[in-house]
């Protein structure tokens, strides 16, 4: 599949900047931290309407932020706070992008755009928060599509192609769709769990709870496999011919 091969040499380099960035000694958190500067940077040249250094600057910030949790693996750093603060700073990351964007829509007279990026972060924030309280009564809730590795794949290829309006308008859809969708899974999980008078035991996993339908539902594939393809086509479709509005 598409999707695989993409990911299989994505982990083959994330793997290869890991171990070299490892050997140069820097502390996972510091890596962690300074993500926040290409972000920033991608913040402002978005402000200055220089959408493809700004995508540039996405992708350094999604690779380091990518590469943080392997370095503390390798180098045998992982922490329980070190999670704590890649959680912030990606909530920060994301606000820095969002923002940068909601402010080149507005210099540029665009405010359908502007208010379309305040509802897709709002929703990047809405998928991400789920999550976590969810988790806190419940084992797992990562169904949906739209995780941050897809809202930075969008928004990078968005500005790419000259299209971040049109992110926008996916965004402000798939998050929101992503955060309704952890909150029914949220209610499913809990009400089995409640009939089952708290015993969690032989109750169902992540999609396992709704089967093949849900998955469909949810658009929740894993990445690599052919109907993880086949949405990633649809949404790219859809990012490609939607009409300006």
């Amino acid at each position: 599949m598409i999707s695989d091969g993409i990911g299989q040499a994505g982990l083959a380099l994330k793997a290869l900047v890991a171990r070299a960035v490892g050997a140069a000694g820097i502390p996972p958190n510091v890596l962690t931290l300074s993500s926040l500067i290409p972000m920033a940077l991608a913040a402002w040249n978005l402000g200055q309407g220089h959408l493809i250094a700004a995508a540039g600057w996405t992708l350094f910030g999604g690779v380091l932020d990518l590469i943080d949790g392997a370095v503390a693996r390798m180098s045998g750093k992982t922490s329980t706070f070190g999670a704590v603060l890649d959680s912030v700073v990606d909530r920060a990351s994301d606000t820095l992008v969002y923002v940068g964007g909601i402010y080149y829509f507005n210099a540029i007279g665009e405010p359908l755009y502007v208010t379309l990026g305040a509802v897709a972060l709002g929703g990047a924030i809405g998928v991400s928060y789920t999550r976590a309280r969810a988790e806190n009564v419940i084992p797992e809730c990562r169904v949906g599509f739209t995780e941050r590795g897809e809202r930075l794949a969008l928004i990078i290829l968005g500005l790419s192609l000259g299209r971040l309006g049109q992110a926008f308008i996916l965004l402000a859809f798939l998050a929101w769709l992503t955060t309704v969708q952890r909150l029914l899974h949220a209610y499913r999980v809990i009400t089995k769990i409640e009939r089952a008078n708290g015993n969690t035991d032989g109750i169902p996993m992540g999609l396992d709870v709704w089967g093949t339908l849900g998955r469909w539902l949810f658009l929740n594939w894993p990445r690599g496999s052919w109907q993880y393809d086949i949405v990633c086509g649809v949404i790219l479709a859809a990012l490609w011919f939607l009409p300006a509005i």
